[in-house]
């Protein structure tokens, strides 16, 4: 099977397809929810080439016309699109052992999700754009929901070295946070500058391997106990970690939290608030919430808070 060229027009790029090698479709079953999943950068949608015979042209303008009205995402895919696959999500198949012609999921982090196939061209025009792969869409893009409740994981990891706070930003993408922001307070500074870009590539990693369809979002800028104070007052569950705190398994019991749709899961510093940043939290109304009899670091209290969060919303 060959994937003919889409039509030209002035918002879809015309990818060379004569060298493609004819490739076997395996079976998508219902195992699919399982697959191996990359992400895609929205801005190499402009390389998109619809491969549908009878209507490449058809397909070709709605493409185009989702691309004119700003709202492109993987939902725009229709069955038989070519899509350019980055040398990133090249190497993330290659590890988990995905060949031309297997099955894997694309996602652009916005919820839209739709599995394809693996295919390697090695025409004159992708090699001059470092680009040799694509992903050949199979079945019509699906949208899964994002998780439920959305925690906000607001952490002052301003004191972390050696890549501790890299380590906190992933597995705070892997178990299902839909925020992370980094709180300053008086032991804690802004940890922003130089980190974002890479704390965004780290959760776009974690993301794909832990099959989550929605990017891990960051707050725009970091905040302060002021700014948790006032969520906590305008009556946003506001639950912080801290010695002497309720039991966790006690509080997500309560309707109020353990229902909720959405709040925000805060940890503080190496040393802790000062008493006066706590007592502003809690007077503020938010909820103390102890992680046991152990000191724990701020990263394994804040992963500690954040998987209890989400054991009680899967059950």
């Amino acid at each position: 099977m060959k994937v003919p060229y889409a039509q030209h027009n002035a918002h879809v790029k015309r990818i060379h397809m004569s060298s493609f090698l004819a490739f076997s479709y395996k079976s998508l079953g219902a195992s699919d929810a399982n697959l191996p999943r990359v992400y895609v950068d929205l801005g190499d949608n402009m390389d998109v080439v619809v491969g549908d015979d009878d209507d490449a042209s058809g397909q070709a303008s709605r493409l185009a016309s989702s691309l004119q009205g700003g709202a492109f995402s993987v939902a725009s895919y229709a069955v038989g699109a070519a899509v350019p696959i980055s040398r990133d999500a090249t190497k993330h198949l290659r590890a988990l052992r995905i060949r031309q012609g297997d099955p894997f999921d694309i996602c652009d982090g916005l919820g839209n999700v739709a599995t394809c196939t693996l295919m390697h061209d090695d025409s004159a025009n992708n090699k001059r754009r470092q680009q040799d792969t694509l992903a050949i869409v199979q079945q019509a893009p699906r949208h899964e929901p994002p998780p439920t409740p959305a925690w906000t994981l607001a952490v002052a990891c301003g004191s972390l070295k050696g890549g501790r706070a890299d380590w906190l930003v992933e597995k705070t993408a892997e178990l299902g946070a839909a925020t992370f922001a980094p709180v300053t307070c008086h032991r804690s500074s802004n940890v922003y500058d130089g980190r974002i870009t890479r704390w965004e590539r780290l959760a776009r990693a974690a993301s794909e391997q832990s099959l989550r369809a929605h990017s891990l979002n960051f707050s725009d800028q970091p905040l302060d106990v002021r700014d948790l104070a006032a969520l906590a007052s305008s009556g946003k569950p506001v639950l912080v970690a801290a010695a002497g705190g309720e039991r966790a398994v006690d509080i997500f019991r309560d309707e109020k939290y353990g229902g909720a749709s959405e709040g925000v899961l805060v940890v503080g510093p190496e040393g802790d608030f000062t008493p006066d940043e706590l007592n502003l939290l809690l007077q503020s109304g938010a909820q103390a919430v102890g992680l046991g009899p152990s000191r724990l670091r701020v990263e394994s209290a804040a992963v500690a808070l954040l998987s209890v969060a989400r054991v009680f919303a899967t059950s």
